[in-house]
């Protein structure tokens, strides 16, 4: 514990964040859950940020439940936009829920993502880049092939940003 203060010297090299993600660190700073948080003098942003590693690895489970943004667009292959375009549409729509946790600071939450809820999303339906990739097309070729066979989006590109198509509706011949 000397060394986590001994880091407010700049004498002292500063501490590197804790072994998981920035982003999620500064979640749980921003959402009140930490009451030891100190900026080095001399450094700018969240470059001069410390904390008690014990008191975010407390803080850890309860904020971690799930997937992070980042990390379901990354499952989707989607565009972080597109991820909130379709966060809570109507359930009978092309949609995917979003589990907020609450904070200490009420003005402040955290979004997670249901694994099996992203899962279930990306076994029901697809996105053209996805197609191509999955058939080693371009995707103007994949898109091409799509509209010939009349394949309409469940959800289009002016809707969310991306055409959305339900696997189920895609022929096993469509790419063969």
């Amino acid at each position: 514990m000397d060394d986590f203060y001994a880091a407010r010297s700049r004498l002292i090299p500063p501490l590197p964040w804790t072994t998981f993600s920035p982003p999620l660190s500064l979640h749980i700073i921003l959402g009140g859950f930490l009451e030891r948080v100190f900026c080095l003098a001399g450094y700018d942003g969240i470059a001069g940020l410390r904390v008690d590693p014990e008191e975010v690895k407390r803080h850890r489970a309860t904020c971690a439940k799930g997937l992070s943004v980042m990390e379901a667009f990354a499952s989707l292959k989607i565009s972080k936009d597109i991820l909130w375009r379709l966060v809570d549409r109507s359930a009978e729509e092309v949609s995917l829920a979003v589990n907020w946790i609450v904070c200490p600071e009420e003005d402040h939450r955290i979004p997670r993502f249901d694994p099996v809820v992203v899962s279930d999303f990306k076994a029901r339906f697809i996105h053209s880049a996805r197609l191509a990739e999955q058939h080693g097309l371009q995707v103007g070729k994949a898109v091409s092939r799509l509209k010939q066979r009349g394949v309409r989006p469940a959800l289009t590109k002016a809707e969310v940003g991306e055409d959305f198509y339900r696997i189920r509706d895609l022929k096993a011949d469509l790419f063969a």
